[in-house]
Protein backbone atom coordinates (compact mmCIF):
# COMPACT_ATOMS: atom_id res chain seq x y z
CA UNK A 1 0.00 0.00 0.00
CA UNK A 2 1.09 3.97 -0.50
CA UNK A 3 0.32 5.86 1.08
CA UNK A 4 -2.50 4.22 3.06
CA UNK A 5 -4.29 3.97 -0.28
CA UNK A 6 -5.32 0.41 -2.50
CA UNK A 7 -3.12 -0.02 -5.68
CA UNK A 8 -4.81 1.06 -8.62
CA UNK A 9 -4.33 -1.56 -10.48
CA UNK A 10 -7.59 -3.48 -9.78
CA UNK A 11 -10.71 -1.35 -9.77
CA UNK A 12 -14.18 -2.49 -9.03
CA UNK A 13 -17.54 -2.28 -11.27
CA UNK A 14 -20.43 -3.93 -9.64
CA UNK A 15 -20.24 -5.79 -6.25
CA UNK A 16 -23.10 -8.29 -5.58
CA UNK A 17 -23.69 -8.97 -1.96
CA UNK A 18 -25.72 -11.61 -0.03
CA UNK A 19 -25.72 -11.41 3.46
CA UNK A 20 -27.64 -13.44 5.69
CA UNK A 21 -28.27 -11.53 8.90
CA UNK A 22 -30.28 -12.45 12.16
CA UNK A 23 -30.34 -9.98 14.27
CA UNK A 24 -30.57 -12.05 17.50
CA UNK A 25 -27.80 -14.11 16.21
CA UNK A 26 -24.00 -11.84 16.77
CA UNK A 27 -22.87 -13.44 13.44
CA UNK A 28 -23.74 -12.99 10.03
CA UNK A 29 -23.02 -14.47 6.90
CA UNK A 30 -21.71 -13.13 3.10
CA UNK A 31 -21.69 -13.81 0.34
CA UNK A 32 -19.76 -11.13 -2.81
CA UNK A 33 -18.96 -11.39 -6.04
CA UNK A 34 -16.83 -8.03 -7.57
CA UNK A 35 -16.72 -7.57 -11.00
CA UNK A 36 -13.45 -6.02 -11.87
CA UNK A 37 -11.54 -4.56 -14.19
CA UNK A 38 -7.92 -5.36 -14.14
CA UNK A 39 -5.72 -2.29 -14.85
CA UNK A 40 -2.37 -4.34 -15.87
CA UNK A 41 -0.57 -8.18 -15.59
CA UNK A 42 -1.16 -8.58 -11.56
CA UNK A 43 -0.51 -11.55 -9.23
CA UNK A 44 -1.89 -10.98 -6.38
CA UNK A 45 -5.36 -8.66 -5.42
CA UNK A 46 -5.40 -6.09 -2.31
CA UNK A 47 -8.66 -4.68 -0.78
CA UNK A 48 -10.06 -4.04 2.71
CA UNK A 49 -11.34 -5.80 5.53
CA UNK A 50 -11.76 -5.27 9.56
CA UNK A 51 -12.99 -7.82 11.44
CA UNK A 52 -14.02 -10.12 8.78
CA UNK A 53 -13.34 -14.15 8.55
CA UNK A 54 -12.06 -14.80 4.72
CA UNK A 55 -13.19 -18.36 4.09
CA UNK A 56 -12.57 -18.86 0.50
CA UNK A 57 -11.61 -16.74 -2.39
CA UNK A 58 -12.27 -17.35 -6.23
CA UNK A 59 -10.61 -15.12 -8.77
CA UNK A 60 -11.74 -15.69 -12.52
CA UNK A 61 -11.06 -14.61 -15.71
CA UNK A 62 -12.70 -15.88 -19.23
CA UNK A 63 -12.83 -19.19 -18.58
CA UNK A 64 -10.01 -19.56 -15.97
CA UNK A 65 -11.00 -20.13 -12.27
CA UNK A 66 -8.54 -20.39 -9.45
CA UNK A 67 -8.86 -20.18 -5.37
CA UNK A 68 -6.54 -17.49 -4.22
CA UNK A 69 -4.11 -17.94 -0.79
CA UNK A 70 -5.14 -15.25 1.63
CA UNK A 71 -2.58 -13.33 3.14
CA UNK A 72 -4.65 -10.94 6.16
CA UNK A 73 -2.86 -7.40 7.26
CA UNK A 74 -4.91 -6.30 10.48
CA UNK A 75 -2.63 -3.19 11.23
CA UNK A 76 -3.53 -2.11 7.24
CA UNK A 77 -7.01 -2.98 7.64
CA UNK A 78 -6.36 -5.34 4.13
CA UNK A 79 -6.31 -8.69 2.51
CA UNK A 80 -4.34 -9.96 -0.29
CA UNK A 81 -5.21 -12.48 -2.52
CA UNK A 82 -2.09 -14.38 -4.05
CA UNK A 83 -2.93 -15.84 -7.11
CA UNK A 84 -1.51 -18.98 -9.02
CA UNK A 85 -1.24 -17.42 -12.44
CA UNK A 86 -1.39 -13.96 -13.00
CA UNK A 87 -4.18 -11.61 -14.35
CA UNK A 88 -4.01 -10.08 -17.49
CA UNK A 89 -5.28 -6.80 -18.32
CA UNK A 90 -9.73 -6.86 -18.75
CA UNK A 91 -12.31 -7.57 -16.73
CA UNK A 92 -12.26 -10.00 -13.52
CA UNK A 93 -14.47 -11.39 -11.01
CA UNK A 94 -13.78 -11.99 -7.51
CA UNK A 95 -16.05 -13.98 -5.14
CA UNK A 96 -15.63 -14.46 -1.78
CA UNK A 97 -17.29 -16.47 1.55
CA UNK A 98 -16.96 -14.70 4.18
CA UNK A 99 -17.87 -14.04 7.85
CA UNK A 100 -18.31 -11.21 10.40
CA UNK A 101 -20.55 -10.62 13.51
CA UNK A 102 -22.55 -7.56 14.49
CA UNK A 103 -20.63 -5.04 16.59
CA UNK A 104 -21.87 -2.69 18.93
CA UNK A 105 -19.61 0.57 17.92
CA UNK A 106 -22.38 1.94 15.74
CA UNK A 107 -20.10 1.04 12.49
CA UNK A 108 -20.16 -1.09 9.68
CA UNK A 109 -23.07 -3.90 10.16
CA UNK A 110 -24.10 -3.36 14.09
CA UNK A 111 -26.40 -4.60 16.25
CA UNK A 112 -28.84 -2.28 18.24
CA UNK A 113 -31.03 -4.19 21.10
CA UNK A 114 -34.35 -1.49 21.48
CA UNK A 115 -37.28 -2.46 24.10
CA UNK A 116 -35.73 -5.93 23.94
CA UNK A 117 -35.82 -6.47 20.42
CA UNK A 118 -31.97 -6.89 18.45
CA UNK A 119 -31.86 -4.74 14.76
CA UNK A 120 -29.38 -4.75 12.73
CA UNK A 121 -28.34 -1.41 10.76
CA UNK A 122 -25.47 -0.19 9.06
CA UNK A 123 -22.88 2.55 8.91
CA UNK A 124 -20.58 3.07 6.40
CA UNK A 125 -18.82 6.65 6.89
CA UNK A 126 -15.35 7.06 5.78
CA UNK A 127 -13.47 3.82 6.46
CA UNK A 128 -16.63 1.46 7.84
CA UNK A 129 -17.89 -0.41 4.48
CA UNK A 130 -14.62 -3.00 4.90
CA UNK A 131 -16.22 -4.15 8.51
CA UNK A 132 -19.40 -5.51 6.18
CA UNK A 133 -18.18 -6.28 3.41
CA UNK A 134 -14.24 -7.05 1.85
CA UNK A 135 -14.14 -4.22 -0.59
CA UNK A 136 -12.19 -1.21 -2.27
CA UNK A 137 -12.92 1.17 0.83
CA UNK A 138 -11.82 4.25 -1.03
CA UNK A 139 -13.42 7.32 -2.49
CA UNK A 140 -11.97 7.25 -6.12
CA UNK A 141 -12.85 3.66 -6.22
CA UNK A 142 -16.72 3.47 -6.69
CA UNK A 143 -18.76 1.20 -7.82
CA UNK A 144 -22.04 -0.28 -8.42
CA UNK A 145 -24.07 -2.16 -5.71
CA UNK A 146 -26.63 -5.23 -5.91
CA UNK A 147 -27.87 -6.24 -2.36
CA UNK A 148 -29.52 -9.30 -1.14
CA UNK A 149 -30.97 -9.80 2.28
CA UNK A 150 -31.87 -12.69 4.15
CA UNK A 151 -33.31 -11.98 7.34
CA UNK A 152 -35.84 -13.11 9.60
CA UNK A 153 -39.33 -12.99 8.15
CA UNK A 154 -41.50 -11.26 10.58
CA UNK A 155 -38.64 -8.25 10.14
CA UNK A 156 -38.25 -5.49 7.49
CA UNK A 157 -35.08 -4.95 5.37
CA UNK A 158 -34.01 -1.75 3.88
CA UNK A 159 -32.04 -0.03 1.93
CA UNK A 160 -30.76 2.66 -0.42
CA UNK A 161 -32.63 1.39 -3.24
CA UNK A 162 -36.08 0.37 -3.62
CA UNK A 163 -37.21 -3.71 -3.14
CA UNK A 164 -36.77 -5.79 -6.81
CA UNK A 165 -38.34 -8.85 -5.64
CA UNK A 166 -38.92 -10.84 -2.33
CA UNK A 167 -39.86 -13.93 -1.51
CA UNK A 168 -40.18 -16.36 1.46
CA UNK A 169 -38.01 -19.01 2.39
CA UNK A 170 -39.44 -21.43 4.28
CA UNK A 171 -41.62 -20.17 7.60
CA UNK A 172 -39.04 -18.43 9.13
CA UNK A 173 -36.67 -16.41 6.42
CA UNK A 174 -37.73 -13.98 3.66
CA UNK A 175 -35.19 -13.14 1.20
CA UNK A 176 -34.47 -9.70 0.05
CA UNK A 177 -33.44 -8.30 -3.52
CA UNK A 178 -32.83 -4.46 -3.64
CA UNK A 179 -32.48 -2.55 -6.98
CA UNK A 180 -28.70 -1.83 -8.30
CA UNK A 181 -27.63 0.98 -7.70
CA UNK A 182 -26.14 4.03 -9.58
CA UNK A 183 -22.38 4.30 -9.39
CA UNK A 184 -21.20 4.99 -5.88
Amino acid sequence: MKNGRLPQNVLPNLYTITLKVIPEEIDFIGHITIDVVIKELIKTITLHTLDLAIERVEVSQNSHKAFAKISENKSDETVTFLLEQPLSVGPAQIVITYSGKLNKQLRGLYQVDSNGEKYAFTQFEATDARRMIPCFDEPAMKARFSLTVIHPAPLTALSNMPILKEKMEGEKFKTTLFETTPIM
